[in-house]
């Protein structure tokens, strides 16, 4: 037992720590990638934690915004959530700006790093902090200007006090060099990258890095592209007119690389020990875990998918997080191997048969997974006619991929539509805001058919053959409510009874009576217009205006036009301003930028 414990290296006096001004460093090239990788996944890991928080206090203040519909599916406060969550991507862009400071011996050099990381975090969030910030500040409720407040420390301050606690934890490092600890030393004998498995550590860890990226980014980005969520012409919305498909073979190309690389790289290098070998392998994972974090980012701004910077699965937190330990790691490994004077351990290399197999077994898992979670939607399905939801024949059945997607408008006009099933809208109750069923030749809509879509904002039904509207009640972000050009609807019943519908479009109804009392239980209401064949005749309740005027963009008015406009005025300041013409409708709503 004794001989297997110092065969372990776990007895005998420990080696002298030594300065890190006078260790040997990495090639020139290296140190370099090393500096570019840590300042791009610092910004990432400090703006991730920042984004915990904010989206975290959103949420629990009211806002219900791309970025909180996740948080918002939680039982417990969000920002206790959030509050976990945040501090160990805080803690990583700590300890890799804090081994950058330690890798620069020069003072100017340090700051221009530092400033580095700032600028990429400014750039970053300025369109947004801006935003949402000027926002809050003109609302100027305490809990509006907390949430500017987290916006605009994330985007300014963040970045210059974890360098500034960096600075501080280096200097106070250097007055007492701890040394290694017999743990690490075991470490760094048997899977250091000088280590005795180093190769059969990387090959482990890559296969399970595929398993990880592919199961929870694949199916995500699938239903992305396959419900058409970009913004295609839009051009307000970041990368107007991106394609979408690229952005799934992006990381399908990334995973198959990642699957093939390991065992194709020992494979012509077996039974070779150069350290160059080792040290590729290390730089070539550490730029694909920083292109897994940072393209996932890249991808969902394009969709408009916050909520995915914010996962509340297990799997899906473990996704996000992963590459930035790996990379805090791994850089550190390189360096520790460059500085290690020792001969290296006789490496148990692995054989070109195993790293022959190796690759052939990463990339069939890549291929299994794939088609296993993207059976039902890009790549492998087509889009349908109902497209983003599914229909059988003309009867509307589910909206399943658009639940995946966290789909936030449906665009379903003029679809062929002539009924839908009570459940058909359930799987996108947790985000979905807008639903377009115009111009379709329905006749009836179950009454609860939107019942459980808690943050429905706008409904338009629109030139459809209905009788009666479904129920409204108990909406509590509920709108617009766009009825126009129906030859059966008669009257609104009490349908809209506890909703907070603000605005009701009711032209050109032959049969329709416009009814007080269909209105008495709503919250806000703040006009409703008429024109056409509906005429004005009866006194709102709150006040609210009725205007015999057609807005004269209800009639081409698609969700996509919807939400051009949306983005176009902003967000909601005065209630229906510059009537009857129309032109600050529809907007924003408030409950998206500011506390409700």
């Amino acid at each position: 037992m004794y001989n297997l414990v110092r065969s372990l290296g776990l007895v005998g006096p420990l080696p002298e720590a030594t300065a890190p001004e006078v260790r040997r460093r990495p090639p020139k090239r290296t140190r370099a990638a090393l500096a570019v990788l840590r300042i791009f996944m610092a910004r990432f890991a400090a703006g991730q934690g920042m984004h915990y928080l904010t989206q975290g206090y959103a949420s629990d203040i009211g806002l219900v915004a791309p970025g909180q519909v996740k948080l918002l599916t939680l039982k417990a406060p969000a920002l206790v959530y959030s509050a976990a969550m945040a501090p160990p991507y805080f803690f990583c862009a700590f300890l890799l700006i804090r081994d950058l400071l330690t890798q620069i011996h020069s003072t100017r050099w340090r700051v221009a790093a530092v400033a580095a990381i700032w600028f990429l975090q400014v750039m970053w969030e300025f369109g947004m902090t801006t935003y949402m910030a000027s926002n809050n500040l003109a609302d100027g409720s305490s809990m509006a200007v907390g949430h500017a407040a987290f916006y605009i420390f994330g985007w300014l301050f963040v970045v210059p006090c974890l360098a500034a606690a960096s600075a501080i934890s280096l200097r106070r490092g250097r007055k007492k060099l701890r040394r290694a600890s017999r743990v690490a030393l075991l470490y760094e004998r048997y899977l250091g990258l000088r280590g005795l498995y180093y190769r059969w550590k990387v090959l482990g860890l890559q296969y399970l890095t595929i398993v990880l990226q592919a199961a929870t980014k694949l199916p995500d980005i699938g239903a992305l592209v396959w419900t058409e969520s970009h913004f295609r012409e839009n051009p307000i919305v970041d990368f107007s007119g991106a394609p979408s498909a690229p952005t799934y073979w992006f990381f399908v190309i990334m995973l198959a690389f990642n699957a093939i690389y390991p065992g194709a790289l020992y494979y012509y290098a077996a039974g070779s020990s150069a350290p160059a070998v080792n040290r590729t392998a290390a730089l070539c994972d550490v730029t694909l875990d920083l292109s897994y974090s940072l393209g996932w980012v890249l991808v969902t701004k394009q969709f408009m998918r916050f909520c995915r910077w914010t996962p509340v699965t297990f799997f899906g937190s473990l996704g996000l997080f992963t590459p930035v330990v790996h990379l805090l790691f791994t850089c550190r490994a390189v360096e520790a191997a460059a500085a290690d004077e020792r001969p290296p351990a006789s490496a148990a290399a692995p054989s070109k048969r195993a790293c022959a197999g190796h690759a052939l077994l990463s990339f069939a898992t890549l291929t299994v997974i794939m088609v296993a979670s993207c059976s039902d939607r890009y790549p492998f399905k087509a889009r349908g006619r109902c497209n983003p939801c599914e229909c059988e024949g003309t009867v509307l059945k589910s909206c399943k991929v658009a639940g995946d997607s966290w789909q936030w408008s449906l665009e379903l006009t003029n679809k062929g539509i002539t009924a839908v099933d009570a459940d058909a809208f359930q799987d996108v109750k947790r985000s979905v805001y807008n639903i377009w069923l115009s111009d379709n030749p329905i006749t009836v809509l179950p009454r609860d058919v939107f019942k459980g879509l808690d943050l429905l904002m706008t409904v338009s039904l629109s030139r459809t053959d209905i009788a009666e509207l479904p129920s409204f009640e108990d909406k509590k972000y509920h709108e617009n409510l766009f009825i126009d050009g129906i030859p059966n609807l008669a009257s609104l019943d009490d349908n809209l009874a506890g909703s907070t519908v603000r605005w009701v479009h009711a032209t050109n109804l032959p049969n329709f009576a416009l009814d007080v009392s269909s209105f008495a239980r709503t919250r806000q209401l703040e006009a409703v217009w008429v024109g056409g064949s509906t005429t004005c005749n009866v006194t709102l309740p709150h006040e609210a205006a009725c205007i015999d005027h057609r807005c004269n963009f209800v009639g081409h008015l698609t969700a996509d036009t919807f939400i051009d406009r949306i983005f176009n005025k902003g967000t909601c300041q005065n209630p229906y301003e510059i009537v009857p013409g129309c032109g600050h409708l529809p907007c924003f709503p408030r409950s998206c930028t500011v506390p409700a």
